[in-house]
This record gives C-alpha cells, sequence and structure tokens, in this order.
C-alpha cells in the first residue's frame, strides 16, 4: 500500500511535465534531450532535499503531529496547485484589458513587473512558452535550468510535506525523475501531432490527488 501511495504522490508531482511538454509541442518548440534531462534531474534533486529535511524534522517531533503536519502541508500544496490553474484558466478563457500607461509623447507603454531571477521563473510558471528567453525556437541548457527550477517550486512543498507525513523514500525522487523525462517527452510529442490543446480542467487533477494524499493522513 506504501509503494503505491508513493507512485501515485510522484504521478501527481511529475505531471506537470506533460503540461510543459505538451504546450512546446503545440508551439513547435524544440526540446531536445540534453534539456529535458536537465530539467528532469532538477526536480528530482528539489523533491529528494525537501523530502530528507522532511525526514529529518519529523524525526524531531512526535509521529503523529507530524503525519498530521505533513497532511495538512500536501492539502495547502494541493489546494493551491488547484486555485492556480483555475485561475490561469479562467484568464486564458478570457480577454482581460491591459494596463496601459501613456508617455509625455504619447507613446503607450503596458506596466510590467520584472524581478529578477524570481520574476523569471514566476512567468514561466504562468506560462512555460516564456522559457524560450531567445525567442529560437528551442529549449537551450540554460533556459531548461530556468524551467527546471520553476517546475520544482511546486515539488519543494509536496516534498516536505510527504517526508513529515512519512510517505517520502529516497527512491521517490529516482521515480519522479524518470516519470518527468517521460511525462515531459509523450506531452511534446503528443503537441507535436494534434492541433487541439489539453483541456484546462484537467489541469486541476495533480493538485486533487496531492490533496487525497494529505486527507489520507488524518484517517
Amino acid at each position: 500500500m506504501e509503494f503505491w501511495t508513493v507512485c501515485i504522490l510522484a504521478i501527481a508531482i511529475s505531471v506537470d511535465g506533460f503540461s510543459v511538454g505538451l504546450t512546446y509541442g503545440l508551439r513547435k518548440i524544440k526540446f531536445d534531450l540534453i534539456p529535458l534531462l536537465i530539467n528532469s534531474v532538477i526536480s528530482a534533486l528539489a523533491v529528494y532535499i525537501t523530502g530528507t529535511l522532511g525526514n529529518s524534522l519529523a524525526g524531531l517531533i512526535e509521529q503523529e503531529m507530524a503525519e498530521t503536519l505533513g497532511g495538512i502541508m500536501l492539502i495547502i500544496v494541493g489546494g493551491w496547485l488547484v486555485y492556480s490553474n483555475i485561475i490561469d484558466y479562467n484568464r486564458n478563457n478570457s480577454s482581460p484589458k491591459k494596463l496601459i500607461h501613456k508617455d509625455s509623447e504619447g507613446a503607450q507603454l503596458v506596466w510590467s513587473l520584472n524581478l529578477k531571477p524570481l520574476g523569471i521563473i514566476i512567468n514561466i510558471l504562468r506560462e512555460p512558452v516564456k522559457a524560450d528567453f531567445d525567442n529560437s525556437g528551442s529549449i537551450n541548457q540554460f533556459e531548461a535550468l530556468m524551467l527546471g527550477l520553476a517546475l520544482a517550486l511546486d515539488a519543494v512543498g509536496a516534498g516536505l510535506g510527504a517526508g513529515l507525513a512519512g510517505f517520502f523514500k529516497p527512491y521517490i525522487s529516482l521515480i519522479i525523475g524518470v516519470m518527468t523525462l517521460l511525462f515531459s517527452g509523450v506531452g511534446f510529442y503528443l503537441g507535436s501531432l494534434l492541433d487541439g490543446m489539453l483541456p484546462g480542467k484537467l489541469e486541476v487533477m495533480p493538485g486533487l490527488v496531492i490533496m487525497f494524499l494529505g486527507f489520507l493522513r488524518f484517517f
């Protein structure tokens, strides 16, 4: 039972790679093996570090409290993923007006907030296509590094929560790395074949799965 719980958690964390790969395939952005490997290794390392930290913290407090805290954290992380995906879905299916400012010469300027390097990562999370900084139509090693850091942000909270809740095992990092590589590759391949996009409403599923695993710690 514990093994399957770990596998479900690994899939929920890794499935973001499928959406990213699908997006790049649909936009005809080249995503070679080396960038895919970089992206997968970063996700695996992020989960390993935070999961190990969660295990260490769990050893400092009572087991019941650790499992409760871990469950709460998984619920929060899953809830945030669901919320952010719903917001993005609504944003992409509406036509909001851009905030425009006119300078003294009448030229129109669009206000934007750019916080480097965090701002770059936030932009990638909202729209993975922005990882192609130079608009070359392909993802290079540096862009893959930035993309990997962006995807790892979701994995950090889930890894820490899994460690506290007692879900985390060292091999889960390897599973996540392999699955991220596999999902990204499959998503890219399908995206290059399909004209339509992955329905936005389906993107809430990973968050719901992580929330479900969090609720399991209370029963």
